[in-house]
């Protein structure tokens, strides 16, 4: 039956107690009305000697409008000789075919990857390291696999040749950063990707607590050793030392904290968004420091003080670290032969860690009787009365005490070195 089917007629249209159909006497267009109420548009059509049909969807989904453009489209590709079931069966594959390359495409490592750096990495403190760590480590050994590919022997295999080379620490650090990665992953309920290989596995070495402090003979030779790192690494080494400052803040810090350095006053002032307690950091900066870094070149448009590129700050440090190893061994072995001594039987320094310059720092402090709380003051510790509101605000607390106290440390620093220290940097040490 045929008839002119308009909304208010498909809305009229009754169930029966079998399935029966209506023709649109425009467009070819049929309607189908099932027992249950559903109401569908479809088109027939004869296609040589067989006959055919496509449903176009569900009333409730397509305006009487788009159902009709539909139809004559259906009917227009019977005229050219294209069977319009099997168009319909071709362009749904193409879909579904689509669709799973763009889910296989979402699970390979270094989109998950791009992904994670994008939506959470980038608001961290650390996330240029954290991006660092990721691809030059996983995204390196994995590359190109899907994330539910990887095994607790990929996670092995990635981390044991590390602990050979006796890179605990990076091991570990490997190990945490790809675990958060796998488990932000997981919460994104990827398809095929349901439990994470990490879990149960234990990281690589047992943290322990650190205790290492380098000598003054250690000192010496890192602070000599550094030269062979050039500009910026050489100064981010010194600044380290100088400072006690976290390798965090010396590596991102922009010349715009840095103020004075040509006059008697100079100081690194770090706000709060860049330190690891989120509070603001004055320091008063010893004259070798200040007039280290007002020697060094700038780089880039982007204002960073530390900066190999230009355009961000320094990020490679176990790269760094390893030379500035090999740097120290290739000094003593020199020095041995010179003494008439083997070479060979010169050894690389203990293990150290960046860290453990912040910690030779202070306990050097101490060793040259700076008091307790103005250490802290210097590291930026918060404890007893700098605790609470007047920690969070008082950026000057201990200013003079602190001005003493890294004065009086360059001084040490520069006699370690066996050169003579700047006159600026000899000062009384305030209790």
């Amino acid at each position: 039956m045929a008839i002119k089917l308009t909304a208010t007629a498909i809305t009229a249209l009754k169930p029966k107690d079998k399935a029966y159909e209506l023709s649109d006497v425009e467009s070819g267009l049929r309607i189908v009305v099932r027992p249950s109420g559903s109401k569908s548009f479809v088109v027939r059509y004869r296609f040589g000697k067989r006959f055919g049909k496509v449903t176009l969807g569900p009333c409730s989904d397509l305006s009487l409008t788009e159902a009709r453009e539909r139809a004559r489209n259906a009917m227009k590709l019977v005229r050219q000789g294209v069977e319009p079931a099997e168009q319909k069966k071709a362009e749904r594959a193409t879909r579904l075919a689509a669709m799973e390359e763009r889910r296989a495409s979402a699970n390979l490592i270094e989109n998950v990857v791009d992904a994670y750096v994008q939506r959470h990495v980038r608001k961290l403190k650390s996330g240029a390291e954290v991006e660092r760590t990721l691809r030059q480590h996983v995204v390196k050994a994995w590359g190109g696999r899907r994330i539910e590919s990887v095994t607790r022997r990929d996670i092995l295999r990635l981390t044991d040749p590390l602990m050979e080379r006796g890179h605990a620490a990076t091991a570990n650090q490997v190990f945490a950063k790809a675990r958060a990665l796998f488990s932000w992953a997981l919460a994104r309920d990827l398809p095929g990707y349901e439990h994470s290989p990490f879990e149960k596995l234990r990281p690589p070495s047992p943290r322990s607590s650190r205790e290492r402090v380098l000598s003054d003979d250690e000192l010496g030779a890192v602070l000599a050793a550094s030269s062979a790192l050039g500009t910026p690494w050489r100064e981010f080494v010194r600044l380290l030392i100088y400072t006690g400052a976290r390798r965090n803040e010396v590596a991102s810090a922009p010349w715009v904290e840095f103020t004075g350095l040509d006059t008697a006053d100079p100081r690194w002032e770090i706000p709060g968004e860049r330190t690891k307690n989120g509070r603001p950091l004055l320091l008063p900066l010893p004259r070798d420091a200040a007039k280290m870094l007002a020697d060094m070149p700038r780089i880039g448009e982007h204002g960073l003080a530390f900066t190999v590129t230009g355009g961000t700050p320094l990020v490679a440090f176990s790269d760094a670290k390893e030379r500035l190893d090999a740097a120290m061994l290739a000094i003593a072995r020199k020095e041995a032969a010179e003494l008439g001594e083997d070479p060979e039987k010169i050894q690389a320094l203990p293990r150290w860690t960046w860290h453990d310059l912040r910690r030779s720092t202070a306990t050097g402090m101490a060793g040259l009787g700076v008091q307790p709380h103005v250490i802290e003051a210097v590291l930026n510790h918060v404890s007893g009365a700098k605790a609470g509101v007047a920690g969070i605000y008082n950026r000057h607390a201990y200013f003079a005490e602190k001005k003493a106290a890294l004065a009086l440390w360059a001084k040490h620093v520069a006699e370690v070195e066996g050169v003579a220290p700047s006159m600026a940097n000899v000062a009384p040490l305030h209790g």
